[in-house]
Order: C-alpha cells, then sequence, then structure tokens
C-alpha cells in the first residue's frame, strides 16, 4: 500500500492530468486512497484491517486459469468450457468453487480445497503451469469471505470514507464521481459486494477505456505483474482496434499505452526530473 501510494504521489502531475483510478481484489483499497476517498492514513487503516481480518480467517484459497492463446487471442469456446467446469464443481454436494477476478485473459477461481482440487484433476494443463494455485491466498471475493466482510463492516466506520477528488472505477465497472459520490454506498461496497462478490478487473480496465479514453494507463508498483492484466484487458476490450498481443506491442512501441512504475525504464518518464 505504502509504495503503491507513494508511487501514485509521484507522478508528474505537470505533464499528468489523473482523470480516473481503479485497482484489482485489495488494490481497490489503494485505489480508494489514491483518488482521495480515504485519507492516507484511512487507507492504511482499511488496508491492514482488511488483510489482518483475511490472514487470520484463511479461507479457502484461488487458482488461476488462462482462457487466451500466447498472442492474447481468445481460445474459442475455452472461457465457456472454464465456466461450465466451475459450474459443475459447484453443483456437487461438498465442493466450493466459484469466480474470484476475471483479469485480463485469466480467470481467478476461488473455493474450499476440495473445489479447487477437483478443478485441477479435471482440467488439462497448459502452458506448463496452469491450473497455478496462488499461495498464501484466501477464497477472496466469494461468499466464502461474507465473516470477513461483516467483520470489516464492524471494525471500519463509514466516517472513513469521503467525497473522492478523482473519478473511481469500481471491480463492476461502475463509476464513482467526485463530487456526486454516496460516501455511505461506497462503504457498502468496499466492505460488502467487493468483498464477497466477484471482481471484474478486466471491466474496470474496460470501462476506463472507453469512458475517459485516457492517453496513457499507468500501473503504480510494487513489480508490475499487472501490467501484463491490463495490456489483456485492453485487447480483449478491442481498444484502438487492439486483437492480439502484436497489436499492443505495435502501439506500446509508438505511443506507449502503457507504463508501468516498478520498471525503471518507464517509470523515468512519469516523474519530475
Amino acid at each position: 500500500y505504502a509504495c503503491s501510494y507513494a508511487d501514485f504521489l509521484s507522478i508528474d502531475a505537470g505533464r499528468y492530468e489523473i482523470v480516473g483510478v481503479t485497482g484489482n481484489s485489495m488494490g481497490w483499497y489503494t485505489a480508494l486512497a489514491c483518488a482521495g476517498a480515504l485519507s492516507p492514513l484511512g487507507g492504511l487503516e482499511v488496508v491492514n484491517t482488511m488483510g489482518t481480518l483475511m490472514q487470520e480467517h484463511l479461507i479457502g484459497g484461488q487458482l488461476i486459469y488462462p482462457f487466451v492463446d500466447g498472442s492474447w487471442r481468445e481460445i474459442p469456446g475455452e472461457r465457456a468450457r472454464i465456466l461450465a467446469k466451475v459450474a459443475e464443481i459447484s453443483a456437487r454436494s461438498g465442493p466450493v468453487l466459484a469466480v474470484s477476478i476475471d483479469l485480463g485473459g485469466m480467470l481467478v477461481l476461488a473455493g474450499d480445497e476440495a473445489g479447487l482440487a477437483a478443478f485441477e484433476a479435471e482440467m488439462p494443463r497448459v502452458q506448463d503451469r496452469f491450473p497455478m494455485r496462488l499461495p498464501n491466498h484466501a477464497g477472496f471475493h466469494t461468499s466464502l469471505q461474507a465473516p470477513v466482510a461483516a467483520a470489516g463492516r464492524a471494525q471500519l466506520g463509514v466516517e472513513l470514507f469521503d467525497q473522492p477528488r478523482h473519478t473511481l472505477i469500481d471491480g463492476r465497472g461502475a463509476v464513482w464521481w467526485p463530487g456526486a459520490c454516496d460516501t455511505g454506498a461506497l462503504w457498502g461496497y468496499t466492505l460488502g459486494h467487493q468483498v464477497v462478490r466477484p471482481y471484474d478487473f478486466t471491466r474496470a480496465i474496460a470501462t476506463a477505456a472507453r469512458e475517459f479514453a485516457p492517453d496513457l494507463f499507468i500501473v503504480t508498483g510494487p513489480g508490475d505483474t499487472l501490467g501484463g492484466a491490463v495490456a489483456q484487458s485492453l485487447v480483449l476490450a478491442n481498444w484502438r482496434g487492439m486483437a492480439d498481443k502484436s497489436d499492443f506491442n505495435r502501439l506500446q512501441a509508438d505511443g506507449p499505452l502503457l507504463a508501468a512504475m516498478g520498471r525503471p525504464d518507464q517509470r523515468s518518464v512519469l516523474i519530475p526530473t
């Protein structure tokens, strides 16, 4: 949280106007602080409280599975096949499995051990690494997290939330406008729906692109792991006519379209000299 927030503050405001802020999963809490809906310390309190609650409960787990090929083109029928398998497993007596996050060209699935193990056993291994378990991850963004959401609402008051200074795009692709934001509803979404329902990061990026037509998407650090998900989301949205990875690379070379602050070569164009 501290690294991401500090990166946001270091963006050269003289060169870049922030037209919207979004974030994935726990990054939504950071986005709230970057947008001004939470103070810096308020953001820290939300992140620390929710992270602690999730770690203490550690209900379920997550894995990831792709539905695009190496060129970021959607494999015909693959997404439907994954969703059908998830529905089949979750309909059985016992296992719990659901979509957790739409993350560019991958689906993050969450469930209990029985549900995750069934998916791993019954789906083919692809690209030599998927399905891939995510260590120390709980079953985020599913009904498994209802106790965490309830505890978070009990510990974090609505008074922490304020009108955002920048527009926010949430995990449904919904837009929260500065000066017109129901802070009680934002609190309720953040500590309710956002915790127990799927997080559609792909739709958030598509909404950001189509509603605000930004010249540049900036990925704060630490690291640059979300850069691929952002790029794949733009391709899936056919943003600026992109159909695959080669189209993105061509426009990125001309643009760029995307800058990750975790990469020194891209960071240097974002901060004041």
